[in-house]
């Protein structure tokens, strides 16, 4: 049951982003966006999504990082964002609105 989740999870990741890898850790899930501007619309409207009290958020965000300094020189540009999931289907709706 638990792996079906993630799948459903991850597949509407997978539908709504250009590039990213979702990470099934178990108790949370890490997400790595390749670019900048799909990690900042996840934070901006998923993380700490407008009109929402925290009760209500799809998700508990836990941690993010992002590349320092200039990506091409280090030879990664990946946007990785850790959070547990509160609310699949809520998640998956507010991905699906992208």
């Amino acid at each position: 049951m638990v792996d079906l989740i993630f799948e459903e999870i991850k597949n509407a990741f997978l539908d709504n982003f250009e590039d990213c890898k979702v990470i099934d850790r178990t108790l949370d899930l890490d997400v790595e966006f390749k670019n900048q501007a799909d990690a900042e619309w996840f934070k901006e409207n998923i993380c700490y999504p407008k009109g929402l009290k925290k009760k209500e958020y799809p998700i508990s965000f836990l941690s993010s990082s992002a590349p320092i300094g200039d990506p091409e020189h280090f030879g990664t540009s990946v946007y990785s964002v850790s959070f547990e999931v509160n609310d699949k289907d809520k998640l998956i709706n507010m991905l699906n609105m992208r």
